[in-house]
């Protein structure tokens, strides 16, 4: 298990041990994918500039994780100097090292945990992520496909948590059986999230804005809760697949001709109850529940991308909350 350090241009030796010896693009590239181990921690953080990295070619890790030696990729600020770095070097916003993947995939192995980076490219199948790995954490990234592709794909149980996900011509997060979605901004996409052909996906607290198709594509057993479903033409399309649960979700999909949930055929599995409903067609094939609020929600300003409530929402008070009914 070792700790390597990386900036774009690199420093001193570029043997990566500290940042007065961090590895370049070049020197990660050749020990990313010929001696990456297991349990290995990598920090990587911007030139002084605030200038990033460039893909050359695909990059795929020499190695997986595993359950009690995750790999870890880490970026910082650019002003950081700690070795090891510290929470608070740790990068939000712009401020993210970035990656300019181009027409190449960042690849990453099972058991990876990836925190802090931006990645924009325009590969046709994804940006980042992995086709191959199961058990990903990949937290406080942002992830841009500007071509005819994925922006963020992810196998079998694997988590993403305060992401901001896009792809102008495809699915903006792909995940696999198991996944999970939480609290990420999923927008400006084809389709935004998609569980299809997986199951036991859950999406919580997830923002799902401005998709031309679908702004999520369920598969089986599906759960989405405390999120917010706003102008896309289908908010949630189930297809055929059963075990539909919705609770405590704003479905605002009323700008023409948009549907709130539609699947193929009702099912008996199918569960949803306190959801605000305000689209132009709320359900196909669905029950909203006997707790449903139909109006408007009252968003304060979404097409600025303030999902807030404003003043006088039907929602306030309105989700499902713990009380007396449920026994605590």
């Amino acid at each position: 298990m070792a700790t390597k350090y990386v900036t774009p241009n690199g420093a001193g030796s570029k043997d990566g041990s500290d940042w007065s010896n961090a590895y370049d693009y070049s020197a990660f590239e050749t020990y990313y994918e010929g001696s990456l181990a297991a349990g290995d921690v990598i920090y990587i953080k911007p030139e002084s500039d605030g200038s990033g990295f460039s893909l050359t070619s695909d990059l795929t890790p020499f190695v997986a994780g595993t359950i009690t030696a995750p790999v870890k990729i880490i970026g910082v600020k650019k002003e950081t100097t700690n070795t090891p770095p510290v929470g608070s070097d740790y990068a939000y916003g712009t401020d993210r090292p970035l990656f300019t993947c181009g027409a190449y995939n960042f690849a990453i192995g099972s058991y990876f945990q990836v925190m802090n980076l931006r990645f924009t490219g325009s590969a046709t199948d994804y940006t980042t992520g992995t086709s191959t790995g199961d058990y990903c954490l990949v937290v406080n990234c942002k992830a841009t496909n500007t071509s005819s592709g994925y922006a963020l794909q992810l196998d079998n149980y694997s988590t993403v948590i305060g992401c901001e996900v896009d792809a102008a011509s495809d699915i903006a997060l792909r995940l696999d059986v198991g996944g999970r979605a939480i609290y990420c901004n999923i927008r400006d996409s084809s389709s935004g999230a998609s569980f299809a052909a997986a199951t036991h996906g859950t999406a919580y607290g997830c923002i799902i804005s401005g998709c031309s198709t679908n702004g999520m594509t369920a598969g089986t057993n599906f759960a989405v809760i405390n999120s917010t479903i706003y102008d896309c033409s289908t908010g949630i399309n189930g297809g055929a697949y059963n075990l539909g649960i919705l609770i405590n979700n704003i479905i605002n999909c009323h700008e023409g001709g948009q549907t709130g949930v539609s699947y193929d055929s009702g099912h008996p599995y199918q569960y949803a109850d306190y959801n605000c409903w305000y689209n132009d067609t709320d359900v196909v094939n669905f029950t909203k529940g006997p707790h449903a609020v139909n109006s408007d929600p009252k968003l304060k300003d979404p097409a600025n991308d303030d999902f807030t409530l404003d003043t006088g929402s039907p929602c306030f008070d309105a989700g499902m909350q713990p009380d007396a009914n449920i026994g605590l």
